[in-house]
């Protein structure tokens, strides 16, 4: 992951899906915060490294 991508992520407000090849591991490393106000869809295996980065969470999260 890039950090083009990461910024775009961070700026995603409606949704956010994260495709099954985003280790968990790589959102460990990556990702410093996520603010939810949309909705963010994961891989089950990635549920857990992401819910440790929200910080604000107005939104939906699934897997």
């Amino acid at each position: 992951m890039t950090e083009e991508e990461i910024e775009r992520i961070k700026k995603i407000v409606n949704a956010c899906v994260l495709e099954k090849n985003v280790t968990p591991e790589l959102i460990s490393q990556k990702i410093k915060e996520i603010r939810n106000y949309g909705k963010i869809i994961v891989p089950r295996v990635s549920f857990g490294p992401v819910i440790s980065k929200i910080s604000q969470n107005a939104g939906k999260l699934r897997f």
